[in-house]
């Protein structure tokens, strides 16, 4: 083997470290972005840990839950009512008018009866 091979060699292996050199340095970047991206999940994920527990707790937490649910029970009811009380006027009113009707009848017939 010649110099001019020893050369060679010497230089093909300077370029093969040089080669691994780079790919390590590309691989460190890799690694360094998804360590950066593995903090941010790990940030993301104790903020949705911490809305899950809100969420579940929060109607706990409201001192007013009960009376809201109660109001909402009362607001179906209080429209059953006014539907009802509304039907009921309606009969009322046909009964006045049927009793002021009947009533001056009544007392006609019984003047006439009486000889009043």
């Amino acid at each position: 083997m010649g110099d001019a091979d020893l050369d060679n060699l010497r230089q093909d292996v300077a370029d093969t470290t040089a080669a691994i050199k780079e790919l390590s340095n590309s691989q460190q970047a890799i690694n360094d972005k998804l360590d950066q991206r593995d903090d941010k999940l790990d940030t993301v994920l104790r903020a949705v840990t911490r809305l899950e527990t809100l969420a579940e707790t929060e109607t706990a937490r409201c001192p007013y839950r009960e009376l809201i649910s109660v109001a909402a029970n009362n607001k179906r009811r209080l429209e059953k009512a006014e539907t009802d009380l509304t039907e009921m006027k309606i009969k009322v009113a046909g009964f006045v008018v049927l009793a002021g009707i009947a009533l001056p009848l009544g007392v006609s017939l019984l003047s006439k009866w009486l000889g009043i």
